[in-house]
């Protein structure tokens, strides 16, 4: 998931700025900053993207100060995604930590996410979860989240559920959409404290509208009270006022033909503003619309598609485009769907946890790692995946 590109612009023009008359290379990235960063990351542009690791790599490695480290953290994705850089999992660990002990929270929350994946690095809950509490300490609501699910679930920490809430609270604070939606369900549930249907209801309304499509699929049913008219329209104001849900669930209704005409071009579109805001279920279904026309043209724009949802922390996507990238036999795409079911497994989606430990355990396109495997194997079975919870089921 990325932040605004404002955090960015001012990195980028102030190391730009220090080069002077030496930044002849850095000229693509130093004359029009915000050009730069959306053609290396929407339009997934590798030259700009090369400029760009230019720009941000003395601008990492020459300070000391949160500027410094946000210029880390922004360096250790192109590393992560490969983009304009060799992809390598090692230096977007390193550059990632190195960001959380300057002070970017946003590396806190990635080194933590790798950290307890063993990604790049050895798996370890316990820098996992200090990364996390220095994240969630300098403002990173996903850091929180993190933390927050991480008590929820007593997973490498003992279960504390007031506790959980209190972290889950300040994540949704700082606008984070999962940490919303985890304090709602704990809300709805009653998990461990007593139900509050209303509190509930706050926090998945606020997720909803953060972007969070499990949050929305638990307010709507309740949100529109009259008839399918009202309801569209409600639907095509809070796409208006710039929410990309508001965007993707209508997109459903036109796609499906629920209140209105069937218009499959006018969903498309929908669909594509939602993706564009930021909502990644849209984007996920843009890409699954295009791989439905195997062709090889429309394939490479699903993988585009499943990227900019698993981008901006959409399990979902992230698991389709393992599959997709695997699919291919190409040494590179193993690598990338290898990380893509890492990410997935991470946020808790059972399959991507077994079809990494599957990947790993046949170690003949990626490097073998049985041990790394079971465990695995052993996380997808806590999940909820029967088939991982077999009996002496190794993969």
């Amino acid at each position: 998931m990325l932040p605004s590109y404002a955090h960015l612009l001012v990195i980028v023009s102030m190391a730009a700025d220090a080069a002077g008359s030496r930044a002849d290379n850095l000229a693509p990235c130093a004359a029009d900053t915000r050009a730069c960063a959306e053609r290396c990351f929407d339009q997934r542009d590798d030259e700009q993207c090369a400029a760009l690791a230019r720009v941000l790599a003395p601008a990492c490695s020459g300070g000391h100060t949160r500027e410094s480290g946000a210029a880390c953290y922004w360096l250790s994705i192109l590393y992560r995604d490969g983009r304009g850089v060799v992809q390598s999992p090692g230096d977007q660990v390193a550059l990632a930590e190195k960001a959380c002990g300057l002070g970017e929270g946003l590396g806190c929350n990635d080194f933590g996410a790798s950290v307890a994946a063993g990604r790049g690095v050895e798996r370890n809950d316990r820098r996992a979860l200090d990364a996390w509490r220095r994240g969630c300490t300098l403002g990173d609501g996903m850091s929180c989240m993190n933390l927050g699910n991480r008590y929820r679930d007593g997973r490498g920490i003992e279960r504390d559920i007031p506790k959980a809430i209190g972290l889950l609270t300040r994540g949704c604070d700082l606008e984070d959409a999962q940490a919303c939606s985890s304090a709602g369900s704990i809300f709805a549930e009653g998990d461990g404290t007593l139900k509050d249907p209303s509190k509930a209801r706050t926090f998945l309304e606020k997720g909803c509208r953060l972007g969070s499509s499990y949050a929305c699929s638990k307010v709507r049913p309740a949100a529109v009270n009259g008839s399918a008219s009202q309801e569209r329209l409600t639907l095509e104001a809070e796409c208006n006022d710039g929410f990309g849900v508001g965007c993707g669930n209508l997109a459903i209704r036109y796609l499906e033909g629920r209140g209105v005409e069937k218009n499959r071009a006018r969903a498309v579109e929908l669909f594509e503003k939602a993706c564009a805001l930021g909502f990644p279920p849209s984007c996920e279904q843009l890409g699954a619309m295009e791989l439905a026309g195997r062709h090889a043209l429309r394939k490479a724009r699903a993988a585009d598609y499943f990227k900019r949802a698993c981008d901006r922390s959409w399990p979902a996507g992230c698991q389709r485009l393992g599959s997709l990238l695997w699919a291919n036999h190409h040494p590179e795409d193993d690598v990338a769907a290898a990380a893509a079911w890492e990410q997935a497994c991470t946020a808790g989606l059972p399959k991507s946890c077994q079809d990494l430990a599957d990947a790993l355990a046949r170690g003949k396109r990626i490097t073998p790692d049985r041990p790394k495997a079971q465990a695995l194997t052993d996380r997808a079975c806590e999940l909820g995946l029967k088939e991982a919870c077999r009996p002496g089921h190794r993969p």
